[in-house]
């Protein structure tokens, strides 16, 4: 919390509470109270001479106005991945996962995918990611609650779990994520996970070309559904990708035997 960033920088430049809260604020904004990252960034300010010592004033002073514009290290990324190697597998692995949807997670897709054998222990490494501090809990405190949202703390921590997956196996993750996903739910998968359900199978699309017709026309009409939504809400950049790629999905016979599709 941003208590506890004050004490940390209090503790760290000897300046009263009170005299560096406007400094601890600015630092909690733009670490989110993570403790990685704030003492990487307070390290970065040092460097950088935004944060040094005044003989004048005989104590630590610092340039507000230009902290709100410095950029957190890119040392962060490197910290944070090699941390995140030295973690169990099973949690590096519900990391790679949950960074494959982007900075947070339903909790529908967690309870979903934890259905699966090959998920089963997401979100029991889910949570001990939070208390590692690479994620949070957001709308509860814990993944019991159906409006919790699992988040990462920060889009650099999301990268770093992400570059956890070799490029060459990305397809595959997403792939194996939308496959899930699409198991449980069908054409009719709920309307929350609509949009996450096709993103996931088409980060895949080489691997659905290799499908049987009747599953490569099921996911094609749920591209349609995706696309005729994303269009509803005037997302038609994304629209035009859904439709694309379930037109790919098509066989050579589809004006003969789909043609409503």
């Amino acid at each position: 919390v941003e208590e506890d960033v004050n004490a940390l920088i209090s503790d760290s430049l000897c300046v009263f509470p009170r005299i560096c809260r406007p400094l601890s604020s600015l630092v909690y904004h733009r670490t989110r109270g993570n403790p990685l990252f704030t003492i990487e960034f307070l390290e970065t300010l040092v460097k950088h001479d935004l944060i040094q010592y005044s003989f004048r004033e005989r104590r630590w002073v610092w340039d507000e106005d230009k902290i709100k514009e410095e950029e957190i290290s890119s040392n962060v990324l490197h910290l944070l991945t090699t941390k995140m190697g030295t973690l169990p597998a099973r949690r590096q692995e519900a990391l790679k996962v949950a960074s494959c949807f982007g900075s947070q997670m339903s909790k529908l897709a967690v309870d979903i995918l934890s259905k699966s054998p090959k998920y089963s222990d997401l979100s029991h490494e889910l949570e001990k990611a939070v208390r590692d501090g690479f994620l949070e809990f957001v709308g509860s405190r814990s993944l019991h609650d159906e409006l919790t949202m699992t988040k990462f703390h920060h889009d650099k921590i999301r990268e770093a779990a992400y570059g956890l997956i070799h490029c060459d196996e990305r397809e595959r993750y997403h792939h194996d994520i939308g496959m899930v996903l699409y198991s449980y739910a069908g054409v009719e998968v709920e309307e929350e996970l609509l949009f996450s359900t096709v993103h996931h199978l088409n980060r895949g699309v080489s691997l659905l070309l290799k499908f049987p017709s009747e599953k490569r026309i099921s996911i094609a009409q749920l591209n349609l559904r995706a696309g005729t939504r994303a269009i509803q809400q005037s997302s038609f950049k994304s629209a035009y990708s859904y439709l694309k790629v379930g037109v790919e999905l098509l066989l050579e016979d589809s004006w003969e035997n789909q043609s409503k599709l």
